[in-house]
């Protein structure tokens, strides 16, 4: 009788065991914007934009700002010891004007930056999640969850260049 105990729940176990293997979850991250931004599409968008004369212009511009914000603040670390009070504000001035001009340049090249980006979600949205749809076929994902949600994943769980890649086909 015992024996008999033993194989019935020794055949229930490998029974139990054997769907559960069967039934197993493949659970995925992806970055659906990530891998529309490093499509080929999504790339050569990007550098449309850099190649701009307008986004050139301001990038210029404002790594012209930085390198006289720095001489400025060289100027004044190595001569502020004979400086009088008028020319401390002077610099004081200067430096807020520089800084000012230096900070919307830089919300302007984000701007750009911003407007380019929604763009190429634009026309690649509709694109990205059919081919979001083939792949979690393709995969068998039966769990896909945004990447910016899980606190963890390794590289075998994330499908993001994996879509990027569907993307540029």
């Amino acid at each position: 009788m015992y024996k008999k105990t033993i194989g019935v729940v020794a055949a229930v176990f490998a029974v139990t065991f054997s769907s559960a293997l069967l039934a197993q979850d493949r659970i995925a991250v992806v970055n659906i914007q990530g891998a529309i931004l490093s499509s080929a599409y999504g790339q050569a968008e990007m550098a449309k934009l850099e190649e701009s004369t307008a986004y050139s212009a301001l990038i210029t511009e404002f790594e012209g700002l930085r390198a006289d914000l720095q001489a400025l603040d060289s100027d004044a670390q190595a001569n502020s010891e004979n400086w009088d009070a008028e020319r401390v504000a002077e610099y004081n001035k200067q430096r807020q004007f520089l800084q000012a001009d230096l900070e919307l340049n830089g919300r302007k090249i984000q701007a750009d930056q911003q407007a380019a980006v929604q763009n190429i979600n634009a026309a690649m949205n509709q694109r990205a999640q059919t081919a979001l749809q083939e792949l979690i076929e393709e995969e068998s994902i039966t769990l896909l969850l945004r990447e910016d949600s899980v606190y963890h994943a390794t590289q075998v769980h994330d499908i993001t260049q994996k879509l990027a890649l569907k993307l540029g086909n």
